[in-house]
């Protein structure tokens, strides 16, 4: 039950709000527990005083007036109601009823007993009751018992147990709700920390925690990780402007390179040299994509372009990318198809998204065997939309798939194949961006490489 007040607060504060609840529930038990124990021992405490107090006051009588007087003294005790809870019997050494308000002596009573309780029938009495007594004898050999109906004490005793049960049950309630209005302030402060983070892991690095100025733990927790993340968001605009800079400040050069060779190119005669130009081309081209690929992962990994993010169909998308490539396809010997469900939106950044789906799909045309069909496919998913590209080629193994995410990293079965190992990584840095995630698994046969856009986008 007090997990579904927490539903959305994790399981976390749940496991504290039901360990406070217990905690609670338990000092309530043991407090209750002392009490009563506590009650009890004073009750005993003043029965044995009164029925002590009691002998010796008759001892004394005896003592000092002799046995008729103390005798007498009984008997008009007990004539006048005078022991309305008490228990007297003087006897002769030969258990004789002498005097008092008890019909015969114990037989299971030695003189001398110190504390006992016996069911009894006092005089005039319809039933037996409780009666906790103790004995002694005589200087004259005669035995005198005194003792206290403890009846009343025990319905006393039933009321502040009943009573003591009451406050238990009565605790349940205010247990659970002073733990679950603790859980829910915990929740509160912990959920606004939760939500600053993951605001700022989805790239809004503006965001900061919540402080309301007590000087708590919550309080300094909340001071210290603004600060981090202020330390992190200028951390961030200077690899903004770093990268930008050095996109400027190489694909300039880069450029002009490209040009000159381009010029060289054209003035060349010799067939050697203008080959030779041709390939340092083609490095050239090679080496800017490389750049332009890095920095796109660099700047995606920094939460860089979320505030470029667009209601997109997906159907056009996904359009547009087979329309791209549906050309090199067919010369290739494959049929691309798309499947895309009518009306199927989701917020993202055009063109990374489209740069990752076209990367997923040259892969596919370099490895998939042709004369098959690619497939570009979109659909609803729990927590957000999927778009795939699926072939059938010879795939990636299971153990292998962490490692085609990583940066430059080539698989044995691509090294002969030209390319820089940057586009699953890429993908993968696209898909973070969105607060997603990038799978890779088994088409039957093939790779199925499926893009997962989170919903916190939309």
């Amino acid at each position: 039950m007090i997990r579904r007040f927490f539903a959305g607060y994790g399981s976390v504060t749940s496991q504290l709000v039901t360990l406070i609840f217990l905690l609670q529930l338990l000092m309530t038990i043991v407090l209750l527990a002392y009490v009563q124990w506590a009650a009890d021992q004073q009750l005993r405490r003043e029965q044995h005083a009164y029925v002590a107090e009691l002998r010796d006051t008759l001892g004394e009588i005896y003592h000092q007036d002799g046995l008729a007087r103390l005798a007498t003294a009984i008997s008009a005790r007990v004539g006048t109601g005078g022991w309305n809870n008490g228990a007297v019997l003087l006897t002769r050494a030969d258990g004789t009823p002498i005097a008092g308000n008890l019909r015969a002596w114990p037989a299971v009573i030695p003189v001398g007993a110190d504390w006992r309780e016996l069911d009894l029938y006092r005089a005039g009495a319809a039933r037996p009751e409780r009666i906790g007594l103790t004995t002694a004898r005589l200087s004259g050999g005669e035995r005198l018992l005194t003792g206290w109906v403890l009846d009343d004490d025990l319905r006393l005793r039933r009321s502040v147990e009943g009573a003591m049960l009451a406050a238990m049950f009565l605790a349940i309630p205010i247990a659970l709700v002073s733990a679950v209005s603790l859980g829910r302030v915990l929740g509160r402060r912990l959920g606004a920390i939760s939500g600053t983070t993951v605001a700022v892991a989805e790239g809004d690095l503006s965001r900061r925690v919540p402080r309301d100025g007590s000087g708590d733990a919550f309080d300094e927790l909340a001071m210290r990780v603004n600060a981090m993340l202020e330390r992190i968001e200028a951390l961030v605009s200077e690899l903004r402007l770093v990268t930008d800079g050095l996109a400027h400040d190489l694909r300039s050069p880069l450029t002009r390179v490209q040009s000159r060779l381009e010029q060289a190119g054209d003035a060349a005669v010799d067939p050697s040299a203008r080959a030779a130009i041709a390939d340092a081309q083609a490095e050239l081209e090679v080496l800017l994509r490389i750049l332009s690929t890095a920095l796109q992962i660099s700047r995606a990994e920094a939460g860089i372009g979320t505030e470029q993010l667009a209601d997109i169909p997906l159907a056009d998308l996904l359009g547009d990318i087979a329309d791209l490539y549906g050309p090199v396809a067919e010369e290739s010997g494959f049929t691309l198809t798309v499947s895309v469900p009518e009306g199927l939106h989701a917020s993202l950044h055009r063109e990374l998204v489209g740069q990752a789906i076209a990367n997923l799909l040259e892969n596919a045309l370099r490895h998939a065997r042709g004369g098959h069909a690619i497939r570009l496919g979109a659909e609803r998913v729990a927590g957000g939309v999927a778009l795939s590209v699926s072939d059938d080629g010879p795939g990636i193994p299971a153990e292998l798939r962490d490692e085609a995410r990583r940066r430059f990293v080539r698989l044995d079965a691509a090294r002969s194949q030209t390319g820089s190992g940057l586009g699953l990584a890429l993908v993968d840095a696209v898909a973070r961006l969105h607060g997603g995630r990038l799978e890779l698994g088994d088409a039957g046969p093939g790779l199925k490489a499926t893009l997962i856009l989170s919903d916190r986008h939309q």
